[in-house]
């Protein structure tokens, strides 16, 4: 994070995505992580509402695998859900009845 209006910034956004969406997946990356005040609060903030949080160097590249790692297994697992929690038809639908004829 790079200083702490980011972070409220982005605690403003989280609200706003729960209120949209409860069920989304929101991870809360800070970068620079040489900040070490905002990163402690950042951690925080995420420990408190159960985040995931990841400290990357963009100018580095350190911990951007990591991130996109964990990015990709949580839309695998989301994929995964969503397969398991369709609806299957088990008998086939029969059409009685035509109602227009092209």
């Amino acid at each position: 994070m790079d200083d702490v209006k980011s972070l409220y910034k982005a605690i403003d956004w989280h609200n706003i995505l729960l209120e949209q969406n409860s069920d989304a997946i929101i991870i809360l990356v800070g970068n620079k992580s040489d900040m070490l005040l905002t990163c402690l609060q950042a951690e925080q903030y995420t420990l408190a509402n159960t985040l995931q949080y990841f400290v990357v160097s963009a100018k580095l590249g350190n911990g951007v695998e990591e991130l996109f790692q964990y990015i990709a297994q949580s839309c695998h697992k989301l994929k995964q859900h969503n397969q398991s929690a369709k609806v299957q038809i088990v008998a086939p639908y029969e059409q009685k009845s035509f109602c227009c004829f092209f």
